[in-house]
């Protein structure tokens, strides 16, 4: 993924019609002008936080063409302030994508699938369980003969969604989403299954190389790895353990390792993070990295220290299960220091 660094950034003034240039307040102007830098440029500092003094000084070049020429400023004024709020909405209205954004467990959310790709989540995982010939989205495997399958509680529904914005699962993302399926039970015969829809959803999938389709399909939970190692299966990939990143498996096999967040660290957030816990991040991140994989570490604690910590590392996926709050955080966190670190190794 990219990177890069927009070092003590302070999100600009949105302007509207009550709040254009006269309207700012002194405080509001001060943190407009003193931050240095708007969205990569820099604005001039405002004459020690005068904000009379300011207009004053906007106004005086004009003041030579006497009042026709207050009268040129104050036009200009309103079309710059048009033009600032035309660029604000057209700002605001663009979909944010989680690039790193991983929605754990998504089918326990209020509206699945719709609920991540509503904040822009990348990933997707899916529990399912073979159970009479379907592959059935749940947990626990309870009561499943009243729970839907993949087919139409995620297929069906990304396929509209897909037709409905120009062949991709998001306006202008050229990536695949990544549908992270979660085999519960009989590795081998949910594969099967899975085949089946492959076939079945042929236009909606990418290749293991990210190629073709919109939806990208990656293995967890009970690996069919009997069939996968053979390396003849071009519609998908595997989500290994942590410890397999150095193995001699082809990434575009064994693309994505994770580990519980708990088998590695034990702080929670709350201040920093030791020093030696985090070397340890750094080092396994690199491992992954080296070998050509991405890294996730889930059931991390959910808050915004330890999502940082991910972040400034280069884990690829960050597990998430409260989807408006990592949103809302990760959005500010990529104004300050620019997109994560990860790598995505694989070509997507």
């Amino acid at each position: 993924m990219e990177s890069g660094i927009l070092s003590n950034f302070s999100p600009p003034i949105h302007l509207s019609p009550a709040n254009s240039v006269e309207g700012i307040s002194k405080k509001g102007l001060q943190r407009y002008t003193d931050c240095g830098k708007i969205q990569g440029k820099f604005t001039p500092k405002s004459p020690k936080g005068d904000f009379n003094t300011m207009v004053e000084a906007v106004k005086a070049p004009f003041r030579v063409f006497g009042g026709r020429g207050i009268h040129i400023f104050e036009a200009m004024k309103q079309i710059l302030t048009f033009f600032a709020l035309i660029s604000c909405f057209w700002l605001s209205a663009q979909q944010q994508i989680l690039y790193c954004g991983h929605s754990h467990n998504d089918y326990v959310h209020e509206h699945p699938l719709f609920d991540a790709l509503s904040y822009g989540y990348k990933s997707i995982e899916i529990d399912v369980w073979l159970h009479n010939g379907k592959l059935v989205v749940d947990h626990d495997g309870i009561g499943l003969d009243s729970k839907k399958d993949i087919e139409e509680l995620y297929l069906q529904p990304i396929t509209e969604r897909v037709k409905a914005h120009h062949g991709r699962a998001y306006d202008g993302d050229t990536t695949p989403t990544i549908f992270m399926v979660e085999f519960k039970n009989d590795a081998e015969d949910c594969y099967v299954v899975l085949k089946q829809l492959i076939e079945k959803y042929k236009g909606l999938f990418a290749d293991r190389m990210g190629r073709g389709g919109p939806i990208k399909l990656l293995i967890t939970g009970h690996r069919p790895w009997q069939t996968l190692l053979k390396g003849n299966e071009l519609y998908v990939t595997a989500d290994g353990d942590i410890k397999q990143s150095s193995e001699s498996t082809p990434n575009y096999i064994l693309e994505r390792v994770s580990d519980p967040y708990s088998e590695h660290f034990i702080w929670k957030g709350k201040g920093t993070m030791p020093k030696a816990q985090k070397e340890k991040l750094i080092a396994l991140v690199k491992l992954a990295h080296d070998h050509g994989r991405q890294i996730r570490f889930y059931a991390l604690p959910q808050n915004e220290n330890v999502w940082r910590e991910m972040l400034d590392a280069g884990v690829d996926w960050i597990n998430i299960d409260k989807l408006e709050r990592f949103a809302a955080f990760y959005k500010t966190y990529v104004l300050v220091h620019g997109s994560s670190g990860g790598c995505h190794c694989i070509r997507m």
